[in-house]
């Protein structure tokens, strides 16, 4: 008897630790950790604007007429398709500056006076690839009165531009000079609504390619150039750029997206 009892009790302790082990394996199971790390990696937005024929040397002792060679394009150096837009602001003045034709005449409104005098005009004109000759050139002054500019296809006007933009004196009060802001999408042809992506390392026609001074008269440089001491006299572009996939590919829609950045 006492060696069955014994035999029981070891059996007892055996299942005993039986049940220890287990439920210690249990408790080991449903305490146990884990890691996944997943690596992401952003994709990058990067244009670079140029102007591959631009001469600061040309811009220096500007007379009138004189042409300047100017190439604005934007080149993708991202990751990622982008849609592109360039803004071009260009001076303007409207006191005391004669306007003259190709021949040498003042080009006159309808009743005769100054066409500079009431009006924004832009001093400098863009050329295009289209107009290569001296002809077409010198037709860009009679045209000057009219602040819309030719560019290059497939690049598209943006809603509500051009727009003035008055320089101020020191009480606020507006000058009779100021900018010209243009604005451009690059879309899928000429006047298309329809934006175009510009894939990675691929590069943009030029928006023009050419400037010129227009035909004003001599001794109204002068007062340009006190009018504009403290401001640029110049055409400066700055190129703006999105990610494509935001929901809309209507460049007027887009760039309400990046008007105020």
């Amino acid at each position: 008897m006492a060696d069955l009892f014994n035999s029981k009790k070891r059996f007892m302790y055996a299942g005993a630790l039986i049940c220890l082990f287990v439920i210690t394996t249990i408790a080991a199971f449903f305490s146990a950790n884990d890691t996944v790390s997943n690596r992401f990696v952003a994709k990058s937005i990067s244009t670079l604007l140029t102007e591959t024929k631009w001469n600061p040397t040309d811009g220096k002792n500007i007379t009138p007429e004189k042409v300047v060679e100017k190439n604005p394009q934007i080149t993708n150096n991202g990751s990622m398709d982008v849609y592109t837009y360039l803004l071009v602001t260009v001076p303007y003045y409207t006191k005391y500056v004669d306007l003259e034709d190709k021949d040498g005449k003042l080009v006159l409104d309808d009743k005769d006076n100054n066409v500079l005098s009431t009006s924004a005009i832009p001093l400098f004109k863009f050329i295009t690839s289209d107009m290569s000759d001296d002809n077409n050139y010198a037709a860009l002054n009679a045209e000057a009165t009219n602040l819309t500019q030719q560019v290059n296809s497939p690049w598209t006007p943006v809603t509500g531009y051009p727009k003035i933009q008055a320089f101020t004196d020191s009480e606020g009060k507006e000058l009779n000079a100021g900018v010209i802001v243009y604005a451009y999408a690059y879309t899928e042809s000429a006047g298309s609504s329809v934006l175009k992506a510009l894939p990675v390392d691929q590069i943009t026609p030029s928006l023009f390619d050419k400037v010129k001074l227009i035909n004003i008269r001599e001794n109204d440089l002068y007062s340009l150039g006190n009018v504009f001491a403290d401001n640029p006299l110049g055409v400066q572009v700055t190129s703006k750029c999105i990610q494509t996939g935001v929901g809309s590919t209507d460049k007027d829609v887009v760039w309400k997206l990046l008007e105020d950045e």
